[in-house]
């Protein structure tokens, strides 16, 4: 038997006792920024330079975790086992607080109540100022036979352009107001029912991108509330980015009367504080496609996020799914609800 058998600890030779504590370190302090990391929350309306940095990372949190993992794996064939430990610890943590959450009791009991009921068809688009191919969008819509349209970076000129491909205007006859003629601010809501536009959901209808609320009322189903949102990038104002999402926070959980439908681009995800807080009380359209998030930008070469969302209360999710449209850097999401149906 060989002596080194017998050597305790403290005579363990130096050089290996400094590459156990190394791994240790080298996968501890990645470990705990990356457990901690969809904790860490911004004050609304204070902006500090860099702050936009940390949404940054929440945003593709999933692809530290599977870095992680790969890291994981190094260490153990390594036989680095505390090291390897570590990482998938955070990982545990990171994935719990940014995974897709399953719908509350009290929601979940109400979307079993709406198993039977008739479905509302959604398709949400971020436009990408207006340059979305309006052809291909039309095609979706009239294949999917989609019942309300959530467009983001919306303008006239792309309306225009959708109601002149054939059987657009016949099957979403309604719309919100006027748009922009040019740029990222125009939001529109495009039914194929009675639609009543509200007053903005927020001051000024955002502080750069139109926010729009309306009441829709479907052939064979009750009415209902669409809440269109586009919420300013943290890269361009983390302070701002993060009052909008507390605004529509507020909003939606002040608007009980209907059943309520929140969807657009949220420049938001699951690994953000900020985008939990403002959509508590709601169920995410995305639960019924799985609980790891399924990226919706970029587009190209490689969605990394998921800043898109379909979220509802008082409506049921059946089918959720995203949507290749060229000319746009974003996924559309189509989304199958169960709602009320009229009495």
């Amino acid at each position: 038997m060989s002596v080194n058998a017998f050597l305790t600890p403290s005579t363990e030779p130096r050089r290996k006792r400094r590459l156990r504590l190394g791994s240790w370190a080298l996968a501890g302090l990645p470990a705990v920024v990356l457990a901690y990391l969809p904790q860490i929350d911004l004050q609304p309306g204070a902006s500090m330079p860099g702050a936009w940095f940390i949404p940054a990372l929440q945003a593709v949190v999933w692809i530290l975790c599977a870095a992680a993992l790969l890291a994981a794996v190094v260490f153990l064939a390594c036989r680095r086992i505390v090291a390897a430990v570590l990482l998938i610890i955070a990982v545990g943590f990171a994935a719990s607080a940014s995974r897709v959450h399953d719908a509350t009791p009290e929601l979940r009991a109400a979307a079993e109540q709406l198993k039977d009921a008739p479905d509302v068809r959604i398709l949400s688009v971020n436009a990408l100022y207006g340059g979305v191919d309006a052809r291909a969008l039309a095609a979706e819509v009239t294949e999917r036979k989609v019942d309300v349209l959530v467009l983001q970076e919306a303008t006239e000129d792309l309306l225009d352009r959708l109601e002149a491909q054939p059987g657009f205007k016949d099957a979403l006859p309604y719309r919100t107001g006027d748009l922009p003629e040019q740029g990222a601010d125009g939001t529109a809501i495009l039914s194929a029912g009675l639609l009543a536009e509200e007053e903005p959901a927020w001051p000024d209808g955002g502080r750069h991108f139109e926010q729009r609320t309306a009441v829709v009322k479907l052939p064979g189903h009750r009415p209902f509330r669409i809440m269109a949102v586009h919420t300013l990038p943290p890269m361009a104002d983390a302070g701002i980015w993060r009052s909008e999402l507390q605004a529509l926070g507020e909003y939606q959980r002040a608007r009980t009367d209907l059943p309520l439908l929140v969807a657009g681009d949220f420049n938001a995800g699951h690994g953000m504080p900020g985008f939990r807080a403002a959509v508590k009380g709601l169920d995410d359209a995305a639960r019924v496609a799985g609980w790891i998030p399924r990226p919706t930008w970029p587009d190209r070469p490689l969605p990394l996020s998921q800043i898109d969302h379909v979220l509802v209360r008082g409506l049921a999710p059946a089918q959720w799914d995203t949507v290749d449209l060229p000319g746009t850097d974003h996924r559309g999401l189509a989304v199958t609800l169960r709602a009320p149906a009229a009495k």
